[in-house]
């Protein structure tokens, strides 16, 4: 509970984006993989890398415009989207219940790590199939890793990487 509150409060100024480039991209990418839900789209400083929150938005850094291109934004969009549609955002709030309620029993934080590890390679190929731009997404990956590398409090939200990804 701490920490999603410790995060809440990292997020808190997080705007909704009305960056008409930016929405067309995930209008784009929601088009392609069939999902005909409403995505709600923020941006903040407070982070290095995109996340998935809840049912139904994905947040994003603030430099995604600067520093990527748009099949690589595209792509980041992808990845997160893969996070919603998979559900798992509330899957991961479930395992850190299960990990703080049973904290001696140290199998639980393996098999949360390998949940995640897991699901981000899922989503990184829902990603491929769904975009098929495998080469936009490993460029992206590759930059968020080094906006990661600078990043000393990460949240506890499925991110595209965290700080202790195999990715890094």
């Amino acid at each position: 509970v701490r920490r999603h509150v410790r995060a809440m409060v990292r997020l808190r100024d997080r705007k909704i984006v009305r960056d008409a480039v930016l929405m067309g991209e995930l209008e784009r990418v929601t088009s392609r993989a069939g999902v005909h839900r409403t995505i709600r789209l923020t941006m903040t400083d407070a982070i290095r890398s995109p996340i998935a929150l809840g049912r139904g938005e994905i947040c994003l850094p603030s430099c995604v415009m600067a520093q990527l291109t748009p099949e690589q934004r595209e792509a980041m969009l992808a990845h997160e989207l893969a996070h919603l549609q998979r559900n798992d955002p509330h899957w991961l709030i479930a395992f850190n219940v299960v990990e703080a309620l049973f904290i001696l029993q140290p199998l639980n934080r393996i098999a949360r790590r390998r949940f995640q590890h897991a699901s981000e390679q899922l989503c990184d190929e829902w990603a491929i199939l769904h975009m098929r731009a495998p080469l936009a997404l490993a460029q992206c990956l590759r930059e968020v890793a080094h906006w990661l590398r600078a990043d000393r409090a990460p949240l506890p939200y499925h991110g595209m990487a965290e700080a202790s990804s195999p990715l890094l």
